[in-house]
Parts: structure tokens; C-alpha cells; sequence
């Protein structure tokens, strides 16, 4: 595990993870400095240590100052395009506005920023998500609020990180769904049609309701997913209360994996049509019990790790049938006894090796970022490569 102090005595966290086709890992996510929130990235070479290539010291934080004028700028998701230049969505609030904006930053290998654009889509509008389509175009992922009722929001841009016309209305959408609707992720399907997961309620005082979403390529709503509209929406499944999907992913067969992570821990798949699988879990959903989880990744027999937290890092393993592998740990659970909790899971594809990205404790008052990556135990074959595949933390010095 590594930890990096972006700025001395201030609180930092990690919320996203890309590992890059040379093996480096880049994490987003924000270091507080002077009462201010600010994108920050940091990548980090295979072994751990910051890369001097990158930014000068490995760290990338967004300027605050003339001319772009911010009170608060906060980096969610972070993925490659078809160049391998760095993607984040956010948000931003401008000096003098009380209001949130969609952020948008393009940083290129060596850490400069070659385009940043906010866009104003209401009066508190937040970028969770971001996705590359296959032909190169990007979609965030968030929700605006305005006059007392927030809606799902998609902002389209084509490769040149404008706003593409052929998505929407002008590379905008908004759905209104209940009163209040927010997304928090967002994945691409090979075919280009985009699912996203949120939640939805009617009221300020009535309970959260899981939302998925399908739309076609050009943003408008799938009519063969869900119920014609586009949509599903999931509140109660064998006695457990379901309230927002916060992660989601495409398996290779089309099935869509969704998590209601935090708090409550469940992970649900649905059909490419937007049917719960009742051949997954229990009924189509699956249970970690105690514990805090956050995000997850699939492995490639299927089954699926999961990021969070006990009483430091932890994993969790479910099986492709949805049940926890017993096999991973001894009760599918992990607590790798590091740092202080994982917001992010990343694969890298070519060693098979996880990394988890999040924070850690330097004082009382002090959050910094930590990684660590994790590996098979030596002899035991690639991650969900076989029974008794143990997971160890990689310690770099």
C-alpha cells in the first residue's frame, strides 16, 4: 500500500481509479487546501511510486485561481479516451455563485491540461459518472436540481470535448422521472447504448427507490428496456428495501450488474432486457452482510470483487451465481487491515491484479490518499482463477 500527502494538513480521498495499457494507475479524487475543494490526480507507476513524468511530481491539481475563478472543484470518475489522454467529470462552483456546475477536464500523459469546460444545466448540477461510447464520444453522468425538483442528467460531447449535437437536445438530457432523480453511474454496452443507475422518490420526506436507465446512442430512451419507457424502477425485493444504485457494469453476455452500495449492501443483475435475474443471488439480488461497500469489478470467470471498508481496506468476493465464494478468505469477505476505507476497484488487465483506491489517516483531522494493490497469493493463479485464490497486500517501500 502507498499513501500520498497532496497537501499537509488537509483532508484528502480518492474516488476513482483507471489503470492505464503501460500498467500505471491513475486515481481522482480531491485534496481540501485553504478551505477549498480541488481535482486533484495522482499517477502512480506500476510499483507504486508517483510517476515524475506526470505533472512534474506525479500529482495534478486543477487550478483554482484567474482565470477560471472556482470556489470548489471536484473530480468523481476518471477513464482513458481512444488517444489515452485522461477523462474526469465533476463539478465546479464558480467564486461569487452559489450554484453547481458539470465540470470537464481532457489531461494529457504528461499531466497539462488541454481543455476544461463546465456545463451550467441548472442551479446544483453534479457530474458522477463518465463513459467513453465506442466511436470516441463522452457522456457524464449526474443530476441538475432546480426550483425544488432534480432531474437525471446526460451531457454528450464528441471527441473533441464539445457538446455533440446528435445527443440530445444539444448534447443535453434531462429526464425527469419523480419529483427528485439523480444518476450515479454510467456504462457503456458494446452495441453504444448507455445504462445508468440512480434513484428516484416523489417527495423530500419519502423513501429512495433504485433506478436504472438504458438509452440509445443518440440519448434517447431505450423503449426495449424496462418497461418501453426506458426505465426500471425497483424499491422492495425479498423483503429488502432498495434505494439507490451507485455502481453498475456490463457483463460480456449483456446482463447488467447494478450495486445498492453503502449502508445497505446488495448487488442485483438484470437482463439486456431489464429483467431482474432470478437466477442471481436470491431472486436476482445478492447480500454482504455488516460492513461498507463502495464499487466493484468483474473478473473473468465471472465472479465479482467488491471495494469498501471494516475496520480498514476491504474486499468481498461474490461468485458468478451471486453468492458469496467461500472459497476467497474463508466467508467471501476480506479485511485487509491498511489504511481506513475504499471508495474505488480497478482490474489491471494484463497481471490480473486489483487496486483499490480511497484514504487514510495522517492525524486526527487529516485524510490522505491511498492505494494498494493486490495480488494472488504466489502458486495460486490469477484473481477468481481458481479455489483458494488468497488475496495479499503489496507493500511498496
Amino acid at each position: 500500500m502507498v499513501t500520498t500527502n497532496v497537501q499537509s494538513n488537509q483532508v484528502e480521498n480518492i474516488y476513482d481509479l483507471v489503470v492505464q495499457p503501460d500498467g500505471k494507475v491513475v486515481a481522482v479524487g480531491l485534496h481540501n487546501y485553504v478551505n477549498t475543494d480541488r481535482m486533484t490526480l495522482a499517477r502512480y507507476q506500476a510499483n507504486g511510486r508517483l510517476d515524475p513524468g506526470f505533472s512534474g511530481d506525479g500529482i495534478y491539481r486543477a487550478a483554482i485561481g484567474p482565470p477560471i475563478r472556482a470556489n470548489a472543484m471536484t473530480g468523481r470518475a476518471v477513464t482513458l479516451d481512444l488517444q489515452g489522454r485522461l477523462l474526469v467529470a465533476g463539478s465546479q462552483q464558480r467564486v461569487g455563485f452559489d450554484n453547481l456546475n458539470f465540470a470537464f477536464w481532457r489531461i494529457l500523459p504528461d499531466g497539462k491540461t488541454e481543455l476544461f469546460k463546465t456545463f451550467d444545466l441548472g442551479e446544483y448540477d453534479i457530474a458522477h459518472d463518465i463513459a467513453l461510447q465506442p466511436n470516441g464520444r463522452i457522456v457524464l453522468a449526474g443530476s441538475t436540481l432546480s426550483g425544488g425538483r432534480e432531474q437525471l442528467a446526460l451531457v454528450g460531447l464528441t471527441p473533441a470535448g464539445e457538446l455533440d449535437p446528435n445527443f440530445g437536445q444539444q448534447g443535453i438530457v434531462m429526464n425527469e422521472i419523480l419529483t427528485f432523480s439523480r444518476l450515479r453511474a454510467v456504462a457503456v454496452q458494446p452495441d453504444g447504448k448507455l445504462v445508468a443507475a440512480g434513484s428516484t422518490r416523489t417527495a423530500t420526506n419519502n423513501p429512495w427507490r433504485l433506478l436504472l436507465a438504458r438509452y440509445l446512442p443518440d440519448g434517447r430512451p431505450d423503449p426495449d428496456f424496462g418497461g418501453g419507457d426506458g426505465l426500471v424502477i425497483a424499491s422492495n425485493i425479498e423483503g429488502f428495501t432498495l434505494t439507490e444504485g451507485n455502481a453498475i457494469l456490463v457483463q460480456p453476455d449483456g446482463k447488467i450488474l447494478v450495486g445498492n452500495l453503502g449502508t445497505s449492501n446488495f448487488v442485483l443483475r438484470y437482463t439486456a432486457a431489464g429483467v431482474l435475474d432470478t437466477g442471481f443471488g436470491t431472486a436476482g439480488l445478492a447480500r454482504l452482510p455488516g460492513s461498507f461497500f463502495t464499487d466493484f469489478v468483474l473478473e473473468e470467470d465471472g465472479g465479482i470483487l467488491l471495494s469498501g471498508q471494516v475496520t480498514g481496506f476491504a474486499l468481498a468476493r461474490l461468485t458468478a451465481a451471486g453468492v458469496l465464494d467461500e472459497t476467497f478468505s474463508g466467508d467471501g469477505l476480506a479485511n485487509l487491515g491498511f489504511a481506513d476505507g475504499a471508495n474505488a476497484i480497478a482490474r489491471d488487465p494484463a497481471s490480473g491484479d486489483i487496486l483499490l483506491g480511497g484514504y487514510g489517516r495522517a492525524g486526527k483531522d487529516d485524510a490522505v490518499f491511498a492505494l494498494a494493490r493486490v495480488k494472488p497469493q504466489s502458486g495460486r493463479g490469477a484473481p477468481g482463477g481458481g479455489s483458494g485464490a488468497v488475496y495479499l497486500p503489496l507493500v511498496v517501500k
